[in-house]
């Protein structure tokens, strides 16, 4: 357990252990800046992951507070460990940790988007259903309800974006990002379900021969109108999801595409209806529903293969040929992907000259660690096993 004890220009972090004090962190403000004054683990207690579960702890209250950076002076043998967690030297026994708000920045651009297009969404829906009610169209309304199902959707994104960048800890080691994909499974079986009660609704209106009336000639302008707005939600939504590498922002760009074509659907069959045959507008009442089971599916198993940890091959392959290009790293194998929210964790195994150190092979890992991180920036965690690769000619003896 980890207390906090503030005082008048810092904080004191304690780390307890069956009741009994192990270890200290101070982190301390001068003028606009922080600085972590010092970090301690009792002796016995060292080289069990705990002191950087206290630079964690330390690192979160920052990002609960909005600071985006902090440094510390420290010895020089201890580089590799705040290296490790996300330091750099700045100068000798100097290391500063920057760009600590990035999750929290990405969390609130992501969330200025989604409630954007939500609004939009409640007036698009508003002037769809009630054109489709006051101009007799079946079409028109359907497509209303295709955009409630988007107001749905916005709304479960934009509590998994406010969710999913919350930082690792201990229940979550691998953090939240995972909602993301969660999220877009959820907004896969709405559009599912959503197609599924418009196509019901026009079939058996056609089925029971129903008595159509021609739709108002105003609601083409009504149609062509709404397609307009949803065109523009639909580019500024899939340009902010690449930009954030957002799955959850991608699946309801996604949903705005699909709107944008049913709706499109909704105009030929309202013209069609109007200067053909009243038939038409439930007929394009269906397309619309098809449409919308379809790019559901798609995005069902897109979401249920990422929360399985699909692996990314060419991401993979990018990976290998980088760690090959290497020295002292050797028969890189067993390569892994872990997938969460917008980044991923990495698993592998390497082999080392079996004759180094152990310090030696620490030393080379965890700068690999660091330069897989600095060229690969999707990287949350990387884990390695290392193997030793054996100097022998007697091939019997040799795997």
């Amino acid at each position: 357990m980890i207390k906090r004890k503030k005082f008048y220009n810092g904080v004191i972090f304690d780390y307890f252990f069956n009741n009994k004090k192990i270890g200290t962190c101070t982190l301390l403000k001068y003028q606009h800046q922080y600085q972590i004054e010092k970090i301690f683990i009792l002796k016995e207690y060292r080289f069990s992951d705990l002191g950087s579960k206290l630079l964690k702890e330390v690192i979160n209250y920052l990002v609960d507070i909005d600071i985006d950076e902090v440094q510390i002076k420290a010895p020089h043998e201890l580089k590799l460990f705040f290296i490790k967690n996300g330091f750099k030297e700045v100068e000798h026994e100097i290391f500063i940790a920057k760009n600590l708000l990035k999750d929290k920045k990405r969390m609130k651009e992501g969330l200025f988007v989604t409630f954007v297009t939500l609004f939009l969404n409640v007036f698009l829906a508003l002037v769809k259903i009630t054109g489709g009610y006051l101009g007799n169209s079946k079409a028109l309304i359907a497509d209303g309800i295709h955009t409630i199902s988007d107001i749905g959707t916005s709304i479960i994104v934009f509590f998994t974006l406010k969710y999913s960048s919350q930082p690792h800890d201990s229940e979550h080691p691998f953090g939240h990002g995972k909602l993301e994909y969660i999220s877009s499974l959820i907004v896969s079986l709405v559009m599912i379900l959503s197609g599924w009660e418009i196509f019901y609704d026009n079939f058996f209106s056609l089925y029971n021969k129903e008595i159509f009336v021609k739709p108002n000639f105003l609601l083409i302008y009504i149609s062509a109108f709404t397609i307009i707005i949803k065109f523009f939600m639909y580019k500024y939504k899939l340009k902010e999801a690449k930009r954030l590498n957002s799955n959850a922002l991608l699946s309801d760009a996604i949903e705005h595409r699909q709107d944008i074509i049913s709706s499109i659907a909704v105009l030929i069959g309202i013209g069609s209806a109007i200067y053909i045959n009243p038939l038409f507008d439930p007929l394009a009442g269906i397309v619309v529903s098809i449409y919308m089971f379809k790019e559901g599916w798609e995005l069902l198993k897109e979401s249920s293969h990422l929360i399985m940890d699909i692996q990314d091959k060419k991401f993979i392959e990018e990976i290998e040929f980088y760690l090959c290009s290497l020295k002292n790293i050797h028969n890189v194998h067993g390569i892994l992907l872990q997938p969460v929210g917008n980044k991923c964790n990495l698993y592998f195994h390497v082999r080392l000259d079996e004759n180094i150190t152990i310090k030696e092979s620490y030393s080379i890992i965890t700068d690999l660690v660091i330069k897989l991180k600095n060229t690969f920036h999707s990287l949350d965690q990387v884990i390695i096993q290392v193997d030793p690769l054996f100097n022998t000619t007697n091939e019997e003896n040799s795997l």
